[in-house]
């Protein structure tokens, strides 16, 4: 093939090649289309140039990895202990509290009803295994999380 009649698949994998993409290059070599002498000497030039690393994509089964971070005890904690405070003096709902924890952390809801869950059992096993327990008053935990006070 002459480097006029070049097609436009041809002329595609000269720009992804450009971009440093070779996927669709290989395809078409691989379809045992005849390839453009230009395009042949270009992809020589890369390769002797040390430019190039074929490099294996591993793809993984199922959903792709989202943002998946788990609280810790302390927050698990603190946060329901802010829910308990904003609930009883702002009068404030619980799916509200948990749309402003979303908005603030950019988590699930599950990963938050989670948290406040654990809380809420930290608290429980204490108080019924007979250990003292004083929750953090309201000035610590607008310390600690004031962008969670600064709505109310």
């Amino acid at each position: 093939m002459e480097d006029t009649e070049w097609t436009h698949e041809w002329l595609d994998a000269n720009d992804a090649l450009s971009n440093g993409d070779a996927n669709l290059l290989l395809a078409l070599m691989l379809k045992n289309e005849k390839m453009p002498l230009a395009l042949r000497d270009k992809l020589i030039n890369i390769l002797e140039s040390g430019k190039f690393a074929f490099i294996l994509k591993q793809l993984s089964a199922g959903r792709p990895k989202g943002n998946t971070k788990e609280f810790g005890l302390e927050e698990s904690l603190d946060f329901f202990h802010v829910k308990e405070y904003l609930r009883a003096n702002k009068k404030i709902k619980l799916v509200e509290f948990e749309l402003i924890l979303n908005e603030q952390y950019d988590v699930s809801q599950t990963y938050i009803r989670k948290a406040l869950k654990t809380g809420k059992e930290i608290v429980a096993s204490l108080v019924n295994n007979g250990h003292e327990y004083s929750a953090p008053t309201r000035e610590e935990l607008s310390k600690k999380y004031p962008q969670l006070f600064e709505q109310f």
